[in-house]
């Protein structure tokens, strides 16, 4: 796969396969892919153990929630309706303790039929962008980072660049533009010039946790 045709896929299947190589992403990024397919789709689970099943997932992505608050977390899930059961069979994958490319897959997919039983559009395109706003042009080429810009005028990148991570928009968990904006601000004064990478935090978005520019920020993989 080019970096053309990853940025005009239409299906996560072949973009996810593609990220086999030649390093597997990192179980983080996958299981934040994995969060950002489901919780686009919480206006219309309506189930408090569904929605507790991608909040306890996101926070595990970061190692914030235990193995034992996944493992509550799918008995909840197996207190849903007989009738949501196998409309949300997705969504148990999401809980996965060692995430993998599968699961993965498997959730996306899950999430994708899910939302075509409720009538919705198609969730194919979005779940692309989710995975262009986790990994952006890096399964294709470096984007440098100088460690020096981290510890600039007292860190003030890392910490702006901490406080968009953890303050979101919420119901929607999407990292906030301003906030972004702020960051790139940062780095622009603290020597950087990459034009692409300071141009994604600067852009609309949506950004989602896992965002390839912030990420690179905080050092996170």
């Amino acid at each position: 796969m080019t970096e053309l045709e990853w940025n005009g896929c239409q299906h996560t299947y072949p973009m996810l396969d593609f990220l086999r190589r030649p390093r597997r992403p990192s179980v983080r990024k996958l299981r934040l892919f994995a969060v950002g397919c489901w919780r686009r789709l919480i206006p219309v689970t309506e189930d408090c153990s569904a929605v507790n099943a991608i909040e306890v997932s996101e926070r595990r992505a970061d190692l914030r929630a235990t193995m034992t608050e996944l493992r509550e977390a799918q008995k909840e899930l197996e207190q849903i309706p007989r009738e949501l059961t196998s409309q949300l069979s997705g969504l148990y994958s999401i809980l996965e303790g060692r995430f993998s490319l599968r699961d993965a897959r498997w959730s996306s997919w899950g999430a994708v039929e899910w939302a075509a039983k409720q009538l919705r559009p198609s969730e194919l395109p979005e779940q692309c962008a989710i995975l262009r706003e986790l990994f952006g042009p890096l399964p294709f080429r470096p984007i440098s980072f100088a460690k020096a810009w981290r510890s600039w005028n007292a860190a003030t990148v890392p910490q702006l660049a901490l406080a968009a991570y953890e303050e979101r928009n919420l119901p929607a968990a999407t990292l906030d533009p301003p906030k972004l904006a702020l960051v790139a601000d940062a780095l622009e004064d603290a020597g950087c010039t990459d034009a692409e990478l300071l141009g994604h935090l600067r852009g609309p978005g949506p950004h989602v946790r896992g965002c390839w520019a912030l990420d690179l920020v905080l050092g996170k993989e």
